[in-house]
């Protein structure tokens, strides 16, 4: 059985709608902007927690979603700036689509990018394995490769970074060619001499 119906308004906060707990339904805290803060914010009560908060201006996000008392704090769950930018965990979004603080889990990622099938074009020019191992030894690590430190530092882009791999990969492919062309020259100057000592 419905109790009561109330609605009433303050300069700050205004209770919309709320039904008896017998009920069930409530509409939560409604406080529009004041002072120096610019956002509409709903909570489901007075006590804070959870709340949305929506910008009324041009600037700034337009949407957070926040576990704290203001959407400025590290309670900030989720953040939709006006360029469309989003972040998750964080409110700095910097120069990205989607800023994530934290992992993620996915079945699939698609990256769109340029690709490493120019190793094979007839003008590559491959280094040698002598230029490779004395990279190596001055370096620690390949060519073209970022070494442990940078990426420590700086991380990697994925698009970017398989498409360095793949060409790594490509150049393995045609160092092992040219050590087979070898091998085949070799074994039939074998097969030559073994014939000669049989004379």
């Amino acid at each position: 059985m419905m109790k009561e119906i109330f609605t009433y308004l303050l300069t700050v906060l205004s209770v919309l709608f709320s039904l008896s707990t017998e009920a069930q339904v409530q509409t939560g805290v409604w406080r529009t902007p004041s002072g120096n803060t610019d956002y509409h914010h709903f909570t489901r009560n007075n006590s804070g927690g959870a709340a949305v908060y929506i910008n009324q201006v041009s600037t700034g996000p337009i949407l957070r979603l926040s576990s704290g008392e203001n959407a400025a704090n590290k309670g900030v769950k989720l953040t939709v700036e006006n360029d469309g930018s989003m972040g998750i965990g964080t409110t700095n979004t910097g120069a990205w689509k989607l800023a994530v603080n934290g992992n993620i889990r996915a079945k699939e990622v698609k990256v769109e990018t340029g690709w490493s099938d120019f190793v094979f074009d007839e003008g590559y020019e491959l280094s040698s394995l002598k230029e490779v191992e004395e990279h190596i030894k001055e370096k620690g690590h390949l060519k073209d490769i970022p070494s442990a430190k940078e990426v420590e530092k700086e991380g990697v882009f994925l698009g970017e970074m398989d498409a360095k791999l793949l060409q790594k990969i490509e150049e393995l492919t045609l160092y092992i060619l040219q050590l087979n062309k070898k091998i085949e020259i070799q074994q039939q100057q074998i097969e030559q001499l073994k014939k000669r000592n049989k004379e």
